[in-house]
């Protein structure tokens, strides 16, 4: 099991913090508010091809070198000319140290964020070669090693990732998307709501599976019981009921997608 000192934990949450700074900077799109309803804690902004699923961060700006995100939702609808965000009051870069505000959404003075990190990436693939084929589809994104998830999960002994595992460390890394590859597709989903975005064809070339996902650090340690702790026996088929935790499934996915496939631990 890895164990992080007090020294090295403080070292990763202000390298966090950088991170989140820098890729707030240039990842993502601001848009004015046209609507809010505090009753239903649902404001509109303007549609630009968005799609259901995605999250969207609120953010205070006091002047031009001063703002923060205070809130945080994802598109619940969107109709031709507007989407319809869904929201709570929770700060982005939560930090004790750092000064916080008790702030109501005002269109006057906040902006809508969308694609916030959506230019970080973590793929999910079963092998070596469907992971290199998976990195060349994205040539423009900054891939993060599924090595890093795989340590991740280890260090809570998950041998099986769970919803809140790709959310946590999404949120560690300031990852926006999640690539999933199945059998004969590959899944797109925003990492911080863990919703399908996109759903494309994919062509499998190898006939096994290393189980949970490809990585290169050996065996995950796993806790003896409780939720994470089994072994991940048929790829295709542990995602998708994992995706059904936070999607109605409601693509058709092709029978070589739910079959089993020997699985290389």
């Amino acid at each position: 099991m890895l164990h992080i000192t007090d020294l090295q934990g403080s070292i990763l949450r202000i390298f966090t913090l950088l991170i989140l700074f820098y890729s707030f900077i240039w990842a993502n799109q601001t848009f004015t508010i046209n609507l809010i309803n505090e009753n239903n804690n649902t404001l509109v902004i303007q549609n630009k091809s968005f799609k259901v699923g995605q999250s969207a961060y609120i953010k205070r700006v006091f002047d031009n070198s001063l703002q923060t995100i205070f809130a945080k939702g994802y598109i619940i609808s969107t109709t031709p000319k507007e989407a319809i965000i869904k929201y709570d009051y929770q700060s982005y870069t939560t930090q004790d140290a750092l000064p916080t505000g008790k702030w109501k959404v005002d269109s006057k003075k906040d902006l809508v964020v969308l694609d916030l990190n959506y230019n970080r990436d973590l793929i999910i693939a079963d092998t070596h070669k469907h992971y290199k084929d998976i990195v060349s589809k994205y040539p423009q994104t900054d891939h993060t090693h599924p090595d890093h998830f795989a340590a991740y999960l280890s260090s809570v002994g998950h041998s099986s990732p769970l919803i809140e595992d790709f959310m946590q460390f999404c949120y560690d890394y300031a990852i926006g998307i999640v690539h999933l590859q199945f059998d004969t597709h590959l899944v797109t989903l925003d990492c911080s709501t863990m919703k399908i975005l996109n759903k494309e064809d994919f062509k499998r070339k190898d006939n096994f599976a290393k189980a949970p996902f490809y990585h290169r650090i050996g065996e995950i340690n796993s806790n003896f019981f409780g939720a994470g702790s089994d072994k991940v026996e048929n790829h295709p088929k542990y995602y998708l009921e994992l995706l059904k935790e936070k999607n109605m499934i409601d693509f058709n996915l092709s029978e070589s997608d739910i079959k089993t496939i020997t699985s290389e631990n």
